[in-house]
């Protein structure tokens, strides 16, 4: 049963147009970029309510602004991390 929801999940990953783009923004070497692309996802997500890929957009952009010392920003984005997890959401 692990296993097949593990399979499941990649599946679904694969599938979420939102989850690729995740990936393409956490692969971004222009910090100004990524925080475009999360931007894009949460937009995304929010229509979809989805609210697993919302949490990791935000948490991940709060990493951006934490990595360049701009701490109110990363508090912002960590906290609508937060806001936005389920149950379902394992970040």
């Amino acid at each position: 049963p692990a296993e097949e929801q593990k399979i499941h999940t990649q599946i679904t990953q694969n599938s979420n147009p939102n989850y690729n783009l995740l990936v393409s923004a956490k692969q971004e070497q222009n910090p100004a970029e990524a925080l475009n692309k999360y931007y894009e996802i949460i937009e995304n997500a929010q229509a979809q309510n989805d609210t697993k890929i919302m949490s990791i957009a935000y948490f991940e952009s709060g990493k951006l602004y934490d990595s360049f010392n701009s701490f109110e920003k990363a508090l912002e984005n960590y906290n609508a991390a937060i806001e936005n997890t389920t149950d379902e959401t394992n970040i």
